[in-house]
């Protein structure tokens, strides 16, 4: 007589841990993968943010660092390993991964302020309704290619089908309302399973300051904040994950958004390890065949590296225009010269309402200051001890793109600068690598180079060709009326 066999279960608890367990095996090389979008060197941030996943959701987490520097690549790669390290984590785990400037861009057709906030919004919804349905979608794939007769903590996978075919009809709710229903299905089908956390993520997040400019899109933020603030503090029940190049974006949260606590995890550029390792490895082998005659020496990496640094855009403009130009020489050339003129713009037309002496005080400490320059420095030699005037000029300069201001508070460590000195929270650098080459050939004669007459001042207006190559390094990128007195820097919340 044969009694009863159960089928075979799938533990969420073993199979979670180990999903965990496989995400974090670095050493083994396993985040060091270069066909994946030219991912390299950035097992540090990697781990801070599987760690961050791994624990149970209190706080929401940003990932803050400068334009182009990696974050968006991180956060992609981090996806991928997220989606393909368990079934479990496939089916109740979902990672929604949503780029708020893409859609902005994509579902922005008209200048004319009705049209962006009806756009604006719907992009949005979108985006979520995209990020769900592919969620959806990899849940089913995984269902298809495993033995049906398998459960999946406890629960059979034919129920588990018929109960998201169920959850799509969802599908034409907006916003906010569908990621409520997504937690809804999800509780319900691990009650007893409530740490396995689904994944929200917004890149380019600062895009909301700009936002809450416009009446109807600034309701829409709030629910979100509601929603985010309950998803992952009031009620523990998904993770949050911010992206961001705005140093002033986790104040401006706490402050207009109320949320907080903010876990901090930097993103600098690549340090000269990895930023040699990320040339040869991933855009020399693209370009194999047309390079520059007299091949890849220690002398052109020297004179790449001076120019380019560790940004990862910089160093793919450095390549291609080596390749088109047929040599290395030219290319760098070229981009300390585009700067140059970029830098000469954007200082003149900042200097029209403001104190040129600022400026220039504040050009001659990042020099030298080999590139870094503590905000109480420079606040009591060019701003004579007014902290606060001086923060609105800093943040001024930040957003016009002529520097960066790096928040930088105890335990945060950056790939691309030695250690902390001093015990500011705030540096200045600038903008990218690039316009600090061409800071240290302008000072100290930086005005006699700068200054032209009235009529030349007045006769540019046409955007340069670095800027239409995606290089635009206006903090925030989308926030240029963001008004100076919301969202003031104060220490702490990492």
């Amino acid at each position: 007589m044969g009694g009863i066999v159960s089928s075979p279960t799938v533990s969420v608890d073993d199979d979670l841990g180990s999903s965990i367990r496989q995400l974090m095996q670095i050493d083994g090389g396993d985040l060091r993968q270069h066909e994946h979008g030219g991912f390299v060197g950035r097992e540090a941030e990697m781990t801070q943010l599987v760690r961050a996943l791994a624990a149970e959701p209190s706080r929401a987490t940003l990932l803050i660092g400068p334009k182009h520097s990696g974050k968006s690549t991180l956060l992609q790669h981090l996806k991928q390993k997220w989606q393909s390290s368990s079934q479990v984590r496939q089916i109740f785990a979902p990672f929604l991964l949503i780029n708020l400037q893409e859609c902005l861009i994509t579902h922005l057709k008209s200048a004319e302020e009705s049209y962006y906030n009806s756009t604006a919004a719907e992009g949005l919804y979108s985006a979520i309704r995209g990020e769900v349905k592919a969620w959806v979608d990899l849940a089913t794939k995984a269902l298809s290619i495993d033995d049906v007769k398998q459960d999946i903590s406890g629960i059979s996978q034919a129920s588990i089908k018929m109960s998201i075919e169920s959850f799509t009809q969802s599908y034409h709710l907006r916003g906010c309302k569908l990621m409520y229903s997504l937690l809804d299905w999800l509780q319900s089908s691990l009650k007893q399973h409530s740490h396995v956390c689904p994944v929200i993520v917004f890149d380019e997040a600062h895009v909301l300051k700009s936002w809450c400019r416009y009446i109807d899109l600034y309701d829409e933020v709030q629910r979100l904040a509601q929603f985010l603030q309950w998803l992952c503090k009031d009620k523990a029940r998904g993770h949050v994950v911010m992206a961001t190049s705005d140093p002033f974006f986790w104040a401006w949260l706490s402050q207009t958004l109320g949320i907080t606590p903010l876990k901090m995890i930097p993103v600098g550029h690549f340090g000269e390890g990895n930023a040699k390792e990320f040339v040869i490895n991933n855009l020399l082998k693209k370009h194999e065949g047309v390079l520059p005659a007299g091949g890849f020496s220690e002398d052109v990496w020297k004179a790449v590296y001076q120019v380019a640094g560790g940004c990862p855009h910089l160093l793919k403009i450095v390549v291609s225009d080596a390749v088109e130009l047929g040599s290395w020489m030219d290319a760098t050339t070229s981009l300390v010269s585009t700067m140059e003129e970029e830098l000469r713009e954007r200082v003149l037309e900042f200097i029209k309402y403001r104190d040129d002496r600022h400026v220039e005080g504040i050009v001659g400490a990042i020099v030298n200051g080999g590139g870094l320059a503590g905000f109480n420095d420079v606040s009591e030699h060019v701003f004579a001890g007014n902290e606060s005037y001086g923060r609105s000029e800093i943040k001024a300069l930040a957003e016009k793109g002529i520097i960066y201001v790096r928040l930088w508070t105890n335990g945060m460590r950056y790939m691309d600068v030695g250690e902390k000195k001093g015990d500011d929270t705030l540096y200045l650098t600038a903008a990218h690598p690039a316009s600090f080459a061409a800071m240290k050939r302008l000072y100290p004669t930086w005005f006699a180079s700068l200054k032209k007459p009235e009529e030349e001042k007045n006769s540019r207006g046409n955007r340069s060709n670095w800027e239409t190559r995606g290089g635009d390094y206006s903090a925030g990128g989308s926030d240029a009326e963001y008004d100076m007195s919301r969202g003031d820097y104060s220490e702490g919340g990492s």
